[in-house]
C-alpha cells in the first residue's frame, strides 16, 4: 500500500482521502459532537504526528522537525518537482 501511495500523483491521492471522507476534509476527525463539521484541530494533528514518530523508531536528534516542518519541506519539494502549479 505504502509504494502505491508513493507513486500515485498528488490530485488522485487527494480524490482517494475526499472517497472515504463524509466531510469537506481529506484528513477528518470524523463528524462527532464536539467537531460537527469533522475538521481536526492543529494541535491534535501535531500531538498524533508526534506519537506517529515515536512509534515509527526513527531516531531524531534533540530537537526533532515537527510535522509543519516536515509539511513546509514536502510543499517545496513537490512544487520543485511537479512545477509552479502546485
Amino acid at each position: 500500500m505504502h509504494r502505491l501511495l508513493m507513486s500515485m500523483p498528488l490530485p488522485a491521492l487527494i480524490d482517494r482521502c475526499r472517497l472515504v471522507s463524509r466531510t469537506d476534509f481529506m484528513i477528518s476527525a470524523g463528524i462527532r459532537k464536539n467537531s460537527p463539521t469533522g475538521n481536526i484541530h492543529p494541535d491534535g494533528l501535531t500531538k498524533k504526528f508526534v506519537k506517529a514518530r515515536k512509534i515509527s523508531g526513527v531516531k531524531c536528534s534533540d530537537n526533532p522537525p515537527t510535522f509543519h516542518k516536515i509539511r513546509s519541506l514536502a510543499g517545496r519539494l513537490y512544487k520543485n518537482e511537479r512545477g509552479e502549479e502546485f
